[in-house]
């Protein structure tokens, strides 16, 4: 199965404070809450899944890892993808 096409880079932006976490897409104007730090992860992963359609097969090869700990300040992440060769290949990217 081919993927729809993806973007190299998705930035995520975070807001968190004492209540819990807003996550947003910000190039497409999408965001979803989190009420932990360990809630974020899954939550991010869950609307980019969504966002961009991707079958549950895919989840494991494409994924949000945040590159710093998520603190109570707006921050800026991407999306990594990881991947063989072979999976990478039957992606198209913009």
């Amino acid at each position: 199965m081919k993927l729809p096409k993806l973007p190299k880079k998705i930035l995520v932006k975070i807001y968190g404070n004492d209540h819990g976490y807003v996550a947003e897409l910000t190039n497409y104007n999408v965001h979803t809450e989190a009420s932990s730090k360990d809630e974020l992860e899954h939550m991010i992963n869950d609307l980019i899944y969504g966002y961009f359609n991707i079958p549950k097969e895919y989840h494991q090869m494409i994924r949000y890892v945040a590159n710093k700990p998520v603190e109570k300040v707006e921050e800026v992440k991407s999306l990594h993808i990881l991947s063989t060769k072979a999976v990478f290949s039957n992606f198209s990217f913009a």
